[in-house]
């Protein structure tokens, strides 16, 4: 069983369901996601995470509070795209 630190990384791993989680140990995320079926909230929690939205979506991306809004058909390659570049995303 996991420890209390422990939490679930998104992982874009393909498989059956597009997703998959990985287990690891992440104290504060760059990232956290809320799944609602059509569409994603993605909110940056670091920094370096609020500068690479900047830097990486669209000027005109919808957002919720501090959150920005992505549709389910692309989120899976925004995911593939903050983790080759080695941030932390975490499920809510």
């Amino acid at each position: 069983m996991a420890d209390s630190k422990s939490t679930f990384v998104l992982s874009a791993v393909e498989s059956k369901n597009r997703s998959a989680f990985v287990h690891v140990n992440t104290d504060s995320p760059d990232f956290v996601v809320e799944n609602h079926f059509t569409w994603f909230l993605l909110f940056p929690c670091s920094e370096s995470a609020k500068s690479w939205v900047v830097a990486s979506l669209p000027p005109d991306r919808l957002t919720f509070g501090e959150a920005v809004v992505i549709e389910s058909r692309c989120f899976w390659a925004v995911l593939e795209a903050l983790q080759v570049e080695g941030y932390s995303v975490v499920p809510r």
